[in-house]
């Protein structure tokens, strides 16, 4: 992970990788970014996406059997083992039937959100990295789409216009015959 850091404030060799955080409204955040002073993933550490990626790669390939030195399979499995609730040593870790088995982590700071998923009994994970406050909504996109091409999860999209256009039918069809009907008692009163 060589574009990857806990440095206060980022080093000047590393700036060029930064992408300048963005607001709600769209407006960058003063100064390209905003630095956390507090040491620690949750705010303070910068990755890019390939490291990030690469990171996941290790753990995986940990988890499965393949360690080397960097990171042990021992360790791999403490780390994707649940400890409090669905969270193992840093990553949310969820198990959706056999080869779904996955860790992911989300990631916010002013001006950008993120996220990793990895699932290690299929080698497949991607990253995501935006650069704005509203970038949820598009990591989420990206990754609904990823998780169908790869199988993740299934695609229910048309199951959800299906009873969307259902609903709206059903909606359509008692509208008329109330009207209809409250017509009716209107004529015979």
């Amino acid at each position: 992970m060589t574009a990857s850091t806990f440095e206060f404030p980022l080093p000047e060799q590393l700036r060029a990788f930064a992408a300048c955080g963005h607001r709600v409204d769209g407006a960058a955040i003063a100064g390209g970014w905003h630095t956390y002073p507090e040491m620690g993933a949750g705010a303070s550490m910068w990755a890019t996406p390939s490291d990030l990626a690469r990171f996941a790669i290790k753990v995986m390939q940990a988890y499965t059997g393949q360690a080397d030195e960097t990171l042990s399979h021992g360790v791999a499995i403490q780390m994707l083992t649940p400890q409090i609730d669905d969270r193992g040593l840093g990553p949310v870790v969820q198990d959706d039937w056999g080869d779904r088995f996955y860790f992911m982590h989300p990631g916010a700071n002013e001006g950008y959100r993120s996220v990793l998923v990895a699932y290690p009994l299929r080698g497949q994970g991607v990253v995501i990295m935006t650069n704005g406050d509203n970038g949820e909504a598009l990591w989420r996109e990206i990754l609904r789409g990823v998780s169908v091409e790869y199988g993740w999860v299934r695609d229910y999209t048309s199951l959800y216009v299906g009873i969307a256009t259902a609903i709206l039918f059903a909606l359509l069809g008692i509208v008329p015959l109330h009207r209809t009907r409250r017509r009716a008692a209107r004529n015979r009163a």
